[in-house]
């Protein structure tokens, strides 16, 4: 339990009124004190949804992409990836 546990409660409940399966994936700490929070979320698809994030005060950081299967060579490129956008909320 944080200091500031109600605050990351909050955070929470408020990105799932937004993505229902959201879920916070990292914390900031300084002491036993949130200073910021992570999230990462599928891009296809979630256009909308990254955008309200944005409106809300999250910031992109950077881009992921992650295998899917069994990451099979084919034609000079990886088939079986799906692109991530990783976000961050400073509190």
């Amino acid at each position: 339990m944080y200091d500031n546990q109600n605050e990351v409660d909050e955070i929470e409940k408020q990105i799932q009124q937004i993505f229902p399966n959201l879920r916070i994936s990292s914390f900031g700490l300084d002491e036993n004190i949130v200073i910021n929070v992570g999230i990462t979320l599928p891009v296809k698809g979630n256009g909308k949804v990254i955008k309200r994030l944005e409106e809300l005060g999250w910031k992109k950081l950077c881009r992921q992409k992650k295998r899917t299967d069994n990451n099979q060579y084919i034609r000079c490129q990886y088939a079986g990836y799906v692109m991530y956008q990783c976000m961050q909320l400073d509190i």
